[in-house]
């Protein structure tokens, strides 16, 4: 048996290594190995919790995504797509906070992990930025878009809860300027009662999106109260005298009319709104003075201001001055004048009078502004001393009253004129000839 074994050894030997160098031949001919280089391969990360239960988080800073080159039989390698390669990086492996995590690198066909090709990773590990998971409480703000429906203003507005939480790195934390839900009010009639998302700002108003970040809440129920509006002049006066020696120049109002919300019924009842003088007192003033006011104080309890809640008016104070100024009595006016009677100014022609005021104020007044008046309801006939009344220019005032002695009396009768002797006796004559002539 061991001689047929035996027998022609060598040359058995011989033919299998050619088997064996033919099959090698026959293999590389039909189907040879080859290489693929696959990139932008998602690299995953597993068991987080183990650092996240110990109250840290974590952020990729580098190797997210990797290229690998899997080589093996041509009949393989042709098949594979970069879904079939999964790599992930094991942070339980990271100790002593480690700044990166080794990554493994697979194929994976229909379930299953080949065997008969070879990946080499380009890049050996994903590189990682440990820090400190906290909590911190933030206020919700609202960033509100769009414009209410003409002719109506939302009033009241909140946002429920007004306060959430946002856990992540310590780093991002501090980031966070501001949370704000983003509400919509375009053309707004009604009520609006609605879930809305919230956004993390940075403090140059740029977004803050980071999927590390946990928020107890990320979408907030959002309310506001739509109401008819109106806007009204606002009509104000002071009270009061300055100091001596000072007068009120010029008063000034920060708004000049205001707008209000309410229901329809109330809306149309108001024409103004009105700031009692006793609000705006100048009594004893030397000096610019400006008060500010709180408009609600000033509107019905079931109204509401909607802008300009405060107004500022400014009362100017300058010096008082004086300038004489002439009236010519032809120029002044009667009122209430009985018919059949006239009146007239008596033995004065003009009239002097003084005017006060700041440097500004008389400086801008003319003669021509002047308007003097004097009231005769219900008198008759006779002389009287009576007031001058005068609309003067704005700014100025009168330092003393001024009065004129006025004379009624019946308007003259109105006579033909007066027919003389000789034109009578002419006309007569002219007239006898005419009609001789005309009977020849």
């Amino acid at each position: 048996m061991k001689e047929k074994i035996f027998r022609n050894f060598s040359l058995k030997i011989l033919s299998a290594l050619c088997a064996i160098v033919l099959w090698t031949i026959i293999v590389n001919i039909y189907d040879p190995t080859m290489g693929v280089t696959i990139s932008t391969v998602p690299v995953q990360l597993i068991n987080t919790e183990s650092l996240t239960d110990k109250g840290y988080t974590y952020e990729i800073t580098d190797g997210s995504k990797i290229s690998v080159y899997v080589s093996g039989p041509k009949s393989v390698i042709t098949d594979i797509k970069a879904a079939d390669i999964v790599a992930t990086a094991d942070l339980s492996r990271i100790t002593a906070f480690a700044d990166y995590a080794d990554i493994d690198v697979k194929v994976v066909k229909d379930g299953k992990t080949l065997t008969n090709v070879e990946v080499t990773p380009k890049t050996t590990a994903v590189k990682l930025d440990i820090e400190n998971r906290v909590t911190q409480q933030f206020d919700v703000g609202m960033e509100v878009n769009g414009t209410e429906a003409e002719g109506y203003v939302v009033t009241k507005q909140s946002v429920s809860p007004s306060t959430i939480k946002i856990t992540g790195s310590s780093t991002t934390i501090a980031k966070i300027a501001q949370v704000k839900a983003i509400c919509d009010i375009s053309n707004a009639q009604d009520n609006i009662q609605s879930v809305v998302p919230i956004v993390l700002y940075d403090a140059d108003g740029n977004v803050i999106d980071d999927p590390q970040l946990e928020l107890s809440k990320s979408e907030v129920e959002y309310t506001a109260s739509v109401k008819k509006s109106k806007t009204v002049p606002l009509k104000y006066s002071v009270s009061g005298e300055p100091a001596d020696g000072y007068s009120v120049h010029k008063v000034q109002s920060s708004a000049d009319q205001i707008t209000i919300s309410g229901e329809t019924k109330v809306l149309d009842q108001i024409t103004q709104i009105t700031i009692p003088s006793d609000q705006l007192k100048v009594t004893g003033l030397s000096s610019d003075k400006t008060f500010r006011l709180w408009m609600e104080d000033f509107v019905p309890s079931d109204v509401s201001v909607v802008s300009d809640s405060v107004v500022s008016i400014t009362v100017k104070i300058s010096d008082v001055h004086s300038r004489e100024f002439t009236v010519k009595t032809s120029d002044i006016t009667f009122s209430g004048l009985s018919s059949g009677l006239e009146a007239a100014i008596n033995d004065q022609d003009t009239i002097h009078i003084i005017l006060t005021g700041s440097d500004e104020a008389l400086a801008a007044a003319q003669a021509s502004d002047i308007k003097a008046t004097v009231n005769l309801t219900g008198l008759k006939e006779g002389t009287y001393t009576l007031s001058i009344q005068f609309q003067l220019p704005g700014g100025c005032s009168l330092d003393d009253t001024y009065k004129a002695a006025v004379k009624i009396q019946a308007q003259a009768a109105q006579t033909q004129p007066e027919t003389t002797t000789q034109q009578t006796q002419e006309t007569t004559t002219a007239g006898t000839s005419e009609t001789t002539g005309q009977n020849r």
